[in-house]
């Protein structure tokens, strides 16, 4: 278990780089490459033995989340900052479950 909970965390951690490149840094395309960072970790934690269905569907949300915000990186407005709330919302919820 412990595998897939550094890979959320390790997920988490992008999440938060990318959001500070967005919305402080104003640096859209570092913010992206922190979100593709994020989703190959939560893409490595799929593949762990752990996850049972509902953690599966948990992180694939989270997953159609982030790609949703690599679609806008240049957002910096409050719905950006919202998105990237929830989604470090749900990775907390999920290494919490594990």
């Amino acid at each position: 278990t412990l595998r897939g909970e550094h890979n959320l965390i390790e997920a988490k951690l992008h999440v938060a780089y990318a959001e500070t490149y967005q919305l402080t840094a104003r640096e859209p395309d570092r913010a992206g490459e922190e979100l593709g960072k994020a989703a190959g970790c939560l893409k490595l934690a799929t593949k762990d033995k752990l996850p049972d269905k509902a953690t599966l569907r948990k992180i694939a949300e989270v997953e159609r989340a982030v790609q949703a915000l690599m679609a806008n990186t240049a957002a910096s407005d409050e719905a950006a900052r919202s998105r990237y709330e929830a989604v470090k919302m749900q990775l907390s919820d999920l290494i919490q479950e594990l």
